[in-house]
């Protein structure tokens, strides 16, 4: 009996122990968690590393990420995401004025996406930019890749050179999407060919002013195809500080 006793409370000192040693864990894991600013969260999303399924870790050397993955603090911290939306080049403002674009995608769903895509760029209030419909003599032209691009691709565009918008889009119309998403597509590409590069590619482009620090929702992030997105309040404060109506503050030209 004596030792049953003894056994039985050397059980329940386990348990205590076990006990507290979890709350300490769980302590000291929030405790990392409060350590990590969400600006160096928002730096490591957008290097890329998935950080809702796998906890970032902190420790004097760096950053834990995805269980195995040690990013030095200084790595870190020269990340600049203090503007968000980014531009490679522009056109002039005279330019942006009057965008000649040209829909030669075949019959399909990804035609019927194309005026749609035009016309949210041109809602936009006070930014110059107007984008123009035409059947010759285009700005941009708008085709399909004709098997170009690989199966993984919906579209490529090109950037502004010489003050001009970017000549030429081309879309995977081999791929099955609906409008929205053909929308989205289109309107991205536009997005390039009047100036902008990736807003998640943090060392790709210039950083514009006035935008938000993190903007998942951007039309303009990379990496996002066949999901629909619309311009979000970020990326038409950037359009408007590429060719806003106030020609003294804006980029261009």
């Amino acid at each position: 009996m004596k030792n049953f006793k003894v056994i039985t409370f050397l059980l329940f000192g386990l348990i205590i122990f076990s006990c507290q040693t979890e709350e300490i864990e769980t302590e000291l894991s929030n405790e990392n968690q409060e350590l990590i600013t969400e600006e160096v969260l928002a730096k490591l999303t957008n290097m890329g590393f998935d950080i809702t399924n796998y906890p970032v870790r902190v420790s004097k050397e760096g950053y834990t990420v995805e269980e195995d993955i040690l990013i030095p603090r200084e790595e870190v911290e020269r990340r600049d995401i203090s503007s968000k939306q980014r531009y490679l080049s522009v056109m002039t403002c005279s330019n942006a004025r009057n965008v000649r674009i040209q829909n030669s995608l075949p019959p399909g769903v990804a035609r019927r996406a194309y005026a749609s895509a035009i016309n949210s760029w041109n809602a936009v209030g006070n930014s110059l930019i107007r984008l123009v419909n035409v059947t010759s003599n285009p700005d941009i032209i708008v085709r399909s890749d004709n098997g170009s691009l690989p199966s993984n691709v919906l579209g490529q565009g090109e950037f502004p050179s010489g003050g001009r918008a970017g000549g030429l889009i081309i879309i995977n119309t081999s791929l099955v999407l609906n409008v929205s998403q053909w929308r989205s597509t289109i309107q991205h590409e536009i997005g390039h060919n009047i100036g902008f590069s990736h807003t998640n590619m943090l060392d790709f482009g210039n950083p514009i002013s006035g935008t938000p620090r993190v903007d998942d929702n951007s039309l303009m992030n990379g990496g996002r195809g066949g999901t629909v997105r619309n311009l979000t309040t970020g990326d038409k404060n950037a359009l408007r500080a590429l060719y806003g109506r106030n020609n003294a503050s804006s980029i261009c030209n």
